[in-house]
């Protein structure tokens, strides 16, 4: 039993074939104890991506999508184009998305969640040109 996902929550791992669902007990239900073990671990996030990495995934983009639609289309051109996809990384970085911390792309505040930084930015903005009309 897994007693806090973790960063699983937010990216939760593929199931494993061998990984077996737990009968549904009701309250009440008496149950026969056949073995146990405790195993005291802890989860690795996935590796941060690099640019070979990166680009490989867009490559691939689209693989793990539930709409079979949408997964067939992504399939067969994955994100962008191979004469497009170094081009997309760049723009990522020159518009501070992510930024490169040795060999690892690693998201910025505004790569996480753009909305609220640019909301702040917007609000800034805003201050600045109501405090000049004051």
């Amino acid at each position: 039993t897994c007693l806090s996902p973790g960063w699983q929550a937010v990216d939760p791992p593929q199931k494993k074939k061998k990984d077996k669902e737990l009968p549904a007990v009701t309250p009440g239900e008496s149950v026969e104890h056949v073995s146990s073990r405790l195993h005291e671990g802890r989860t690795q996030p996935p590796r941060r991506y690099n640019e070979a990495s990166l680009l490989a995934a867009m490559e691939r983009a689209g693989e793990a999508l539930d709409d079979d639609e949408l997964k067939r289309a992504m399939k067969q051109r994955g994100l962008g184009t191979p004469a497009t996809r170094a081009s997309i990384i760049e723009t990522l970085l020159r518009r501070r998305y992510v930024e490169r911390r040795g060999r690892d792309m690693v998201p910025t505040a505004l790569g996480v969640n753009p909305q609220i930084t640019i909301m702040g930015l917007a609000t800034r903005a805003a201050e600045t040109i109501a405090s000049r009309l004051v």
